[in-house]
C-alpha cells in the first residue's frame, strides 16, 4: 500500500487538473511554498516529487482541490477522522515525549506505532 500511495496520488492529481499540466502548482496553492518551487517549467517531475516526499500535503491538497472546484463541503464523518487522527497524533507526541524522559523503549515503540495509525488515519 505505501509504495503504490505516491503513484496513486500523482495519477489522481493529474486526473483533478484534467491532465492539464500547465495548471499544476505545487500542493495546488494550499502551502505557502506553491507557485515558487519552477512547477511552471516541469511540472509532471514536481508533481512526482511532491506525491512521493510530501506525500500526505499532495493527498490533502488533491482533496482541498476537489472541494474547492466542485464546491462540496467536509462532512460530519470527515470532521470525525480528522479529530481522531489529530488525538493519535497527540498521543503519540505524549508518548515520546514520556519515553525520551523516562528512558522507557516501549514506550517509544507504542508512540511509533501510534504514529503509523495516525498516518493510516490520515490516508482515509
Amino acid at each position: 500500500m505505501l509504495s503504490s500511495g505516491p503513484c496513486v496520488s500523482y495519477m489522481l492529481r493529474r486526473r483533478a487538473l484534467y491532465n492539464d499540466m500547465s495548471r499544476y502548482v505545487c500542493c495546488a496553492g494550499y502551502m505557502p511554498c506553491s507557485g515558487r518551487c519552477g512547477e511552471s517549467k516541469c511540472p509532471e517531475l514536481c508533481l512526482a516529487t511532491e506525491a512521493f516526499l510530501c506525500f500526505g500535503s499532495s493527498v490533502a491538497s488533491t482533496r482541498f482541490l476537489l472541494q474547492d472546484e466542485f464546491n462540496i463541503q467536509t462532512t460530519q464523518c470527515d470532521n470525525c477522522i480528522i479529530s481522531f487522527m489529530f488525538c493519535l497524533q497527540q498521543l503519540a507526541c505524549i508518548c515520546s515525549l514520556v519515553a525520551c524522559i523516562v528512558g522507557n523503549q516501549e514506550l517509544s515503540e507504542a508512540s511509533q506505532a501510534i504514529s503509523c495509525v495516525s498516518d493510516a488515519v490520515y490516508w482515509t
